[in-house]
């Protein structure tokens, strides 16, 4: 074949098309109903039914609206698990919100501090690039998650509601960027104008006090204390009166995120029991975004531990992969693209990460699994934030094959974890990875 596509290349793969029958049927198929429910197999969501052997309590389904902020939905769920059954209460939502003017705030100044790291950079540099990319977008991790709440704890819903600008970021977030982008124009000219580095932390302060005042406007000023009031289901009121969010955290949720560490897997080959570190944009100084590596069987084995303890999983996914959104359906066998394009696909698990195929793009909880007669997991109950609306009124099921193919990370508490990862965790320096590393 020649550099281009030529009349006869053309000619030749129509023959080809038409030579057999199965691809006008899958044409006329696919025309008329779609590509994802022409490829659904009734036999795979006929075995994906909603029950388990295991099924931690469900308090409501959240819903994120139009934002990326999965991630610190699936935080918030965590600790509401928690906090529902300590007080007994029959219903509870944190603010999302609340958390999300601070992680904008730590994003800019993430964002400013990288800026004056690298002024030196020439301006077209892979790392130019990412950080004018990424500037402060939605997305986050779980370490972020901890970080935002040991330093601004958490609010319920009430104290302060979600508007329109946190509900969908996209109202906001091209605005922030703009000004941000325009910093670092700021910054650069500044010092290749000889400006000392003290004069342009004090650009730097300037800059931040206005993204502060542009969230406060589009997402209302952070309340700094509120009056927590409600009944348990056993009629008992409790009251708290002027309680600062920190103090409301340390006060009514006795757990310590920090030592809830995250494990991945799929993200690379041969490298199991490794520490990574992936310096995505957050609180400076804060805990930093750190993985330990392990086979996946190992990953589920202590998710159900953690289950049978009465906790959720906080996990990570590429939820685009294999879903059926309206059914609430995560199966690999859900659609069968091969026999329909008489094709095969082929990469692995760690391929398809490496040449960003599938990759992690939304956080959910883990909430119960069903085993099968051999004792192994067959599907697992996942509580999605996408409101009741999606799915079994917001909850989904996944496949265990699913989970072996694009589950990519789970936060386990140490007091699961056997003793060579918590070492390999506490104890091994990690290897440090640039932003935008394909593997981990």
């Amino acid at each position: 074949m020649e550099k281009c596509i030529t009349q006869n290349d053309l000619a030749e793969f129509s023959g080809a098309f038409r030579q057999d029958r199965a691809n006008l049927v899958a044409m006329n198929a696919v025309t008329a109903n779609g590509l994802e429910n022409t490829a659904r197999q009734f036999t795979a969501v006929r075995t994906d039914n909603h029950q388990y052997s295991l099924k931690i309590d469900q308090h409501g389904i959240t819903a994120q609206k139009k934002s990326g902020r999965c991630w610190m939905f699936a935080g918030h769920n965590f600790l509401r698990a928690k906090l529902m059954k300590d007080l007994k209460l029959e219903e509870f939502s944190f603010s999302g919100n609340y958390l999300m003017f601070y992680d904008k705030l730590e994003k800019a100044n993430w964002f400013l501090e990288n800026v004056l790291e690298h002024l030196d950079d020439p301006i077209d540099s892979r790392m130019m690039h990412y950080l004018l990319d990424v500037v402060t977008a939605d997305g986050g991790e779980w370490d972020m998650f901890v970080n935002l709440v040991n330093k601004y704890g958490v609010v319920p819903e009430e104290a302060q509601p979600e508007v329109v600008s946190s509900e969908k970021s996209s109202y906001m977030e091209p605005v922030v960027k703009a000004k941000l982008r325009e910093y670092a124009r700021d910054l650069r000219a500044a010092h290749q104008a000889g400006k000392p580095m003290g004069e342009l932390r004090g650009m730097k302060d300037e800059m931040l006090n206005t993204v502060y005042r542009m969230n406060c406007i589009c997402y209302g000023e952070p309340v700094k204390k509120f009056d927590f009031e409600v009944r348990t289901k056993d009629d008992k009121f409790i009251s708290a009166l002027g309680i600062t969010p920190v103090e409301f955290y340390q006060k009514y949720l006795d757990v310590r995120l920090e030592d809830y560490i995250s494990l991945a897997s799929g993200m690379s080959e041969g490298k199991e029991l490794k520490k990574f570190e992936v310096p995505y944009g957050d609180v400076v100084d804060g805990r930093p975004t750190w993985y330990v590596s392990v086979p996946v069987e190992t990953m589920k084995k202590l998710a159900v531990t953690q289950m049978k303890a009465g906790e959720p999983v906080w996990f990570a996914c590429d939820v685009g992969e294999r879903s059926w959104r309206k059914g609430g359906v995560l199966d690999d066998r859900l659609y069968d693209f091969e026999e329909l394009f008489n094709t095969k696909f082929g990469m692995t698990k760690p391929q398809r990460f490496l040449y960003r195929q599938a990759y992690p793009t939304h956080a959910m909880l883990l909430k119960g699994v069903d085993f099968g007669a051999d004792g192994k997991p067959v599907r697992w109950c996942v509580e999605n934030s996408w409101g009741e609306e999606v799915g079994k009124k917001g909850m989904f099921v996944m496949s265990d094959g699913w989970f072996d193919k694009y589950t990519y990370e789970v936060v386990i508490s140490k007091k699961y974890l056997p003793s060579e990862i918590i070492n390999t965790y506490d104890n091994t320096e990690a290897v440090k990875l640039e932003p935008w590393a394909p593997q981990v």
